[in-house]
């Protein structure tokens, strides 16, 4: 609730929404709209961050347009949270501490408090999109329990009804080959909700100023280019 009461303030919003899709799309046009605001005001600043942050802001509306084209054809949850996860505001967030870092002053003080603005939204989407990760694996793993119980009992007792009169039935009938393919349903299953979860693990494991594996070259700010 205190989150939610913050970020109210802060994109001076009486209710933001409550599911994924619809905060997503509120804080992404928010912050857009703030960095196309900072970059009207940079325009009396030098020619050096005027491209940089120029090309930072091109990047941010290529990134925005794309989230935003993916959640108008999500079908499913993992569809949805996919969507969310491509939208990296890590990389976002290094850039502009960067361009800060590099130019100093040359920016002016209004343009560092829109700039600090910029920061925070990006950091609450950060911990939304953290929050709706929980959300999700919570819910993957709770649908999975439910379809195990759902797929392995009537396979279990399938098996069980075969073995007992296997001794009848040929080897080459189509029972047996019928149940040696349902006996791999359980483990198939398995098996699509761990990618899934795996997918969505590694993709989203960096947060904010720090970043774990083969991802750490891709933050700018944090490692050098």
């Amino acid at each position: 609730m205190e989150y939610r009461r913050n970020l109210e303030s802060v994109v001076d919003d009486d209710h933001v929404p409550a599911d994924a899709t619809g905060l997503v799309r509120l804080l992404s046009g928010d912050i857009l709209a703030r960095a196309r605001e900072l970059e009207d005001d940079l325009a009396a600043a030098d020619a050096d961050i005027r491209e940089a942050f120029g090309s930072y802001v091109d990047r941010l509306a290529v990134e925005t347009g794309e989230t935003n084209e993916r959640l108008a054809d999500v079908t499913d949850t993992f569809a949805q949270f996919r969507a969310v996860m491509d939208y990296d505001q890590d990389r976002q967030i290094n850039d502009l501490r960067r361009i800060r870092g590099e130019y100093g002053d040359d920016h002016g003080e209004g343009a560092d408090d829109r700039i600090d603005d910029l920061l925070r939204l990006l950091q609450y989407f950060a911990t939304a999109r953290e929050y709706f990760k929980t959300l999700y694996l919570r819910d993957e793993f709770a649908r999975l329990s439910r379809d195990l119980v759902v797929t392995m009992v009537p396979t279990t007792a399938a098996l069980a009804v075969v073995l007992h009169f296997l001794n009848g039935i040929p080897d080459s009938h189509l029972v047996v080959a019928g149940i040696e393919t349902l006996a791999f349903l359980p483990f198939v299953l398995v098996a699509s909700y761990v990618l899934r979860v795996a997918v969505v693990t590694r993709r989203t494991q960096g947060a904010g100023q720090f970043v774990a594996g083969e991802r750490a070259g891709d933050i700018r700010g944090i490692t050098e280019e």
